[in-house]
């Protein structure tokens, strides 16, 4: 679940710096699972040469779904989700963090963004844990976006933030669905003066052969 950003904001410390983020999965000797943490990489030359790795959550820690990006001052934020139930992938808390040195260390403090029960498609291979995330480039607002189950439905919900992860408003119900369609893998994207969110995602159920075809 790899992710990438780009700082083509000029004039400021990181200008042109590529922030690379994935999982990490990890396992012992005997093939065990031993965690799957978040790590980065960042490159200041168009990708020519790369840093050493750099640990974004700790070792052993259970995360996916990493979304780095830049902002106007050169610092970079990341959100991304833990999961509270190895053996329900659907029981998820959205976190962000920020840097403050533009991707070159995380020290957090990881910031809760919501917990959620992720919505998962009965049929279809859907992404039940991975968000989208942007910011508007001329004031920093934040915007997640998830695929939640609200009140027994499937939605796609959005969480803004305009203090850079420090705090967040939301669920914001995106879609209109009718209760009886699914509703999954959300892209979100924001205008540059952060008053205008829009979102793409598949909707099944609204078709007429209902079972093998999605709409968006």
């Amino acid at each position: 679940k790899n992710w990438m950003a780009v700082n083509d904001y000029p004039g400021t410390f990181s200008t042109g710096r590529i922030l690379a983020t994935w999982t990490n999965f990890t396992s012992n000797a005997q093939g065990q699972s031993t965690g799957n943490n978040i790590v980065a990489k960042v490159s200041n030359d168009g990708g020519a040469t790369w840093s050493g790795l750099i640990s974004i959550t700790p070792t052993g820690t259970s995360e996916q779904g990493s979304q780095p990006m830049f902002f106007s001052d050169g610092t970079a934020g990341m959100a991304y989700i833990t999961f509270l139930n190895q053996n329900d992938l659907r029981q998820i808390r959205i976190q962000y963090q920020h840097s403050a040195d533009g991707g070159l260390s995380w020290p957090g403090p990881e910031r809760s963004v919501a917990t959620i029960t992720g919505w998962d498609d009965a049929l279809m291979r859907d992404g039940v844990f991975l968000i989208s995330a942007a910011n508007a480039r001329a004031t920093g607002r934040v915007v997640i976006a998830a695929q939640a189950v609200i009140s027994g439905q499937a939605k796609i919900v959005c969480y803004l933030s305009d203090d850079r992860g420090v705090s967040w408003t939301g669920p914001w119900i995106a879609s209109d669905n009718p209760a009886a369609n699914s509703v999954f893998n959300p892209a979100v994207a924001i205008s540059d003066d952060g008053t205008t969110i829009s979102v793409i995602y598949y909707e099944r159920g609204g078709t007429p052969e209902t079972q093998n075809y999605v709409n968006i």
